[in-house]
């Protein structure tokens, strides 16, 4: 069935530009050439695809006289070769629009774009009847999912109209598309950061949790201490030698009550990422060297030896300096801690494989297994007791190694039960 009466095409191909394609082959294109494609003038200007599908070439050419000079057009002569096009186009999905003739010999326009609706699902689809078959496709529009039908004869002015809104409906649902892929993808990403929050939330909150129970149990003896020592020296005449030990001991409660509250404010800006490694360049020798001194008088008590072996030819490392030294005085504390009276400490700086090793190894009571499994996690209370009556909070390890891993160093340890256990942490060396 024609689209248009004679006389607009008529009118039609006189208002024509002189020389005008009509399709590639013109009016005689042979059997089985591939479809016409008009467009692109500008690649610079988005430009729809619109792809008209009929069997008869005048309907054809003429669609295309109409269409081309605003968009890409694409024909083909029945539903199968338009299905072949389809299945064979570069980007399927870049055919946003389809117009067919109703009736078609081996598919009508509605089985055509139903066969379709997997290829290319979200392509605007207008099928051109008489109007005798209005009924019927009223009754199939669904199956094929069609945007609209056009009823013959069609004015051109009618067609443009029906075109662009047809486009414009694709271009919002496009967006709408765009849009909730983005709200999925924003929701997606909220949910995993609300996750991710309430996981940190939670750690906290046993942070928190443990720090109370910390600060109830650890913080009561030294507390009770210090109000027993300054009961018995209230309002009563002591010697000087007696008042000196009292004040010794009230200090050495303070102290250990001070060093508590320090681990517990260190270990929470840790967890709350707070710290920030400050690198630079420095000699890591005379820094092991000065924190092996400051820790020589706490060993007397003892009757503890510190050896101290360096074999390295590169001293300097790169990383942070305070920290760094956090870490060293963290080791060797807990190894005068834990290690028995009349023992020995060995220190040692060595060199493997462009890493400078740090060693601290003591004569201690080694780990246990069960030791080993919590060993550097937080609040632990492990089976070795300090030997001298010192306090531990179990922290002091969950900090040196959180430390260790923002400084960019490593840290591992070797022990033993019964035999001592020794620490090593490992600089990539500054050469």
């Amino acid at each position: 069935m024609k689209f248009f009466s004679k006389e607009k095409i008529a009118q039609i191909k006189n208002n024509s530009p002189k020389g005008a394609p009509v399709s590639e082959y013109g009016n005689n294109s042979p059997k089985g050439a591939p479809v016409s494609e008009y467009g692109n003038k500008n690649p610079k200007i988005k430009r729809y695809t619109i792809l008209l599908v009929d069997d008869e070439v005048g309907n054809l050419n003429v669609l295309s006289e109409i269409l081309m000079g605003d968009y890409n057009i694409l024909t083909a002569n029945n539903a199968l070769e338009a299905i072949e096009l389809i299945n064979n186009y570069s980007v399927p999905e870049n055919i946003n629009l389809i117009i067919s003739d109703q009736r078609m010999p081996q598919k009508t326009g509605v089985e055509f774009f139903k066969e379709t609706l997997k290829k290319i699902p979200r392509t605007i689809r207008i099928i051109l009847t008489g109007f005798t078959e209005i009924d019927t496709i009223i009754g199939a529009i669904n199956d094929g999912q069609v945007y609209k039908f056009l009823a013959k004869p069609i004015e051109p002015k009618d067609l443009k109209i029906t075109v662009k809104r047809a486009l414009e409906s694709y271009e919002l649902e496009q967006k709408n598309i765009e849009l909730l892929t983005q709200l999925k993808d924003l929701n997606s990403s909220l949910e995993i950061k609300v996750e991710e929050r309430t996981i940190q939330l939670k750690e906290i909150n046993e942070l928190q949790k443990g720090m109370i129970e910390i600060l109830v149990h650890d913080l009561k003896n030294p507390l009770s201490n210090i109000l027993m020592f300054s009961k018995h020296i209230h309002g009563k005449s002591l010697s000087e030698e007696k008042t000196k030990e009292i004040a010794w001991l009230i200090n050495r409660s303070g102290n250990h009550m001070a060093k508590m509250v320090e681990n517990l404010l260190e270990i929470t800006k840790i967890e709350q990422e707070k710290i920030r490694p400050d690198l630079e360049i420095f000699d890591i020798l005379p820094l092991t060297e000065q924190t092996i001194k400051e820790f020589l008088e706490n060993t007397v008590r003892k009757q503890i030896k510190i050896n101290f072996t360096c074999n390295i030819s590169h001293n300097r490392i790169y990383t942070d300096y305070t920290r760094t030294k956090q870490v060293i005085e963290n080791l060797i504390s807990n190894a005068i801690k834990f290690s028995p009276f009349d023992s020995e400490i060995n220190v040692s700086l060595s060199e493997k494989d462009q890493e400078i090793i740090l060693s601290v190894k003591d004569q201690g009571p080694g780990f246990t297994e069960e030791d080993k499994a919590k060993l550097f996690q937080k609040f632990t209370r492990l089976s070795a007791q300090p030997t001298g009556g010192e306090h531990s909070s179990g922290l002091g390890l969950s900090i040196v190694k959180k430390i260790v891993e923002v400084i960019g160093a490593k840290i591992w340890y070797e022990s033993e039960y019964g035999k001592g256990t020794t620490f090593f942490i490992s600089f990539p060396v500054n050469i």
